[in-house]
Formats: structure tokens, C-alpha cells, sequence
């Protein structure tokens, strides 16, 4: 059971890492006013994904693993948002 929730914490660190990447390289690409609006929607992404993916309390073994897929579901959903965001912006910009 160690290994799985040590391999899910590994893939949760990945996928965080590829948030970031992404999210850097949406707010290059957009402008100003839609950057602002970018920069408030991560902080509070941030911040509630965390809330709905942890429990309070003491936590089994077996939910550690479980919280870490949670993070990774909600970190694939993020990355999927910015890339839609980076396609809306590079659309935008040719018009």
C-alpha cells in the first residue's frame, strides 16, 4: 500500500508541476484585462482544491491514496480549462 500511495504522490507532484506550465504559458498569451481574470481564478482553484479533496480529521491509510487522486483528477481538469483558455485567447488574437 506504501508503494501505490507513494507512486500517487509522485503522479500528484507531476501533474502539479504541469498546472503551473500550463498556466504560465495562458498568461503570456492573453491580454491584460483576461490575465487578471486568470491570476484570481488559480488562487482560488489553489485554494479549493485542496478543501474538496482533503478531509478533516485523521485519515486511513487507504484515503491518503484516495486524496491523491482526487488532487490528480482535479489537476487534469484544470490543465484541460487552461488549454481551452489558451485556444480561446490564440482565437481571439488572429481576429
Amino acid at each position: 500500500m506504501e508503494a501505490i500511495i507513494e507512486c500517487a504522490g509522485e503522479d500528484s507532484e507531476r501533474l502539479d508541476a504541469i498546472v503551473e506550465e500550463v498556466y504560465q504559458r495562458s498568461r503570456r498569451l492573453l491580454p491584460p484585462a483576461e490575465r487578471q481574470k486568470l491570476v484570481r481564478s488559480q488562487r482560488i482553484w489553489r485554494a479549493t482544491r485542496e478543501k474538496r479533496c482533503t478531509p478533516k480529521g485523521k485519515i486511513a491509510m487507504f484515503e491518503v491514496w484516495q486524496i491523491y487522486n482526487c488532487l490528480a483528477l482535479k489537476s487534469i481538469d484544470r490543465i484541460e480549462w487552461l488549454d481551452r483558455r489558451i485556444g480561446t485567447a490564440s482565437n481571439s488574437r488572429r481576429d
